[in-house]
Order: C-alpha cells, then sequence, then structure tokens
C-alpha cells in the first residue's frame, strides 16, 4: 500500500477581544453576537474551499487546499465581520 500525504494550509481565527465584549454587552448578547461571527467565519471559509476543522468558543481552526485561498477567507472574513454591528 502506497501512502500519499497533501499538503494543505492550516488557518486559526478567533475574535479578538471577545472577554472585554462580554464585560461590555453581558453575556447572552456577547454570546449571540459571537455565535453570528463564527457562523459568517464559516460560512467564508467554506465558500473559499476550506474545510472546518473545529470551532471552540471564539474561535475557527479550518484548512484549505492552497495557501491562497487561506489567505482569500481570512480578508473576506475581516471584511465580514467588519459589518457586523457590535450591539
Amino acid at each position: 500500500m502506497t501512502e500519499t500525504t497533501t499538503a494543505l494550509a492550516i488557518m486559526f481565527a478567533d475574535i479578538a477581544q471577545s472577554t472585554k465584549l462580554y464585560d461590555k454587552i453581558g453575556n447572552a448578547a456577547a454570546h449571540a453576537l459571537i455565535s453570528s461571527c463564527i457562523a459568517v467565519m464559516s460560512g467564508v471559509c467554506v465558500a473559499h474551499s476550506g474545510t472546518i476543522v473545529k470551532t471552540i468558543g471564539d474561535e475557527i481552526m479550518c484548512s484549505f487546499p492552497t495557501a491562497k485561498d487561506a489567505v482569500d477567507a481570512a480578508m473576506r472574513m475581516q471584511a465580514a465581520l467588519d459589518k457586523i454591528p457590535e450591539s
């Protein structure tokens, strides 16, 4: 049996200063906002040929077939998240 390997680009992304967000707007509102952000990030990942490896709290880990796909997804995630109002 021949072993094959595939090179992938791995991307980790998280919501910056999420702890401060919980303090600022409260647990329920912050949790809802972070869940919305993770949903947006997940959609962007899949739209850019990515696979969601896992999500934990305010973080997402994705794999992509190429580094370009990962960078494109990261830029799109940033742009999409910039459109979400904080509260």
